[in-house]
């Protein structure tokens, strides 16, 4: 059956309480940020293949999928058109009540610049924080 390869049906069953608390807590919380137009940004980091799509998937499954967008941006593709690498950022940026789920951030790629010692990408992270 198909419901049984579900990513929810392969969770272990003492870990479906907490799984259900959390997604009943972001539930609530879309729908409070909804009415208080206040916007979330959510980083969701990790290697290809570790799973992120279906963490994904799990806590979103109770969201209304109108107030919430994913986002999986190919950081080098803006330096290879000669933007600034947060430039695939910039674009994306959630309206007032919305979530945005950001797979694969430039956190790695700013650790790497730091070990090579590269401070213009560091200085425009904190620019576009300030911003």
């Amino acid at each position: 059956m198909v419901l049984d390869r579900h990513p929810i049906n392969q969770i272990p069953k003492h870990a479906t309480s907490d799984l259900n608390d959390l997604q009943e807590r972001f539930f609530l919380l879309q729908r409070e940020s909804f009415k208080q137009k206040i916007a979330h940004i959510f980083l969701i980091e990790g290697f290809s293949s570790t799973g992120k799509g279906s963490i994904l998937q799990s806590l979103t499954i109770r969201l209304d999928p109108r107030k919430f967008k994913v986002y999986s941006p190919y950081v080098h593709q803006s330096e290879d058109r000669g933007y600034p690498f947060l430039w695939n950022f910039w674009r994306v940026i959630p309206r007032y009540g919305e979530f945005l789920f950001y797979l694969n951030t430039y956190y790695s790629r700013l650790a790497y610049l730091r070990s090579e010692k590269k401070s213009t990408y560091l200085n425009m992270t904190i620019d576009f924080y300030r911003f």
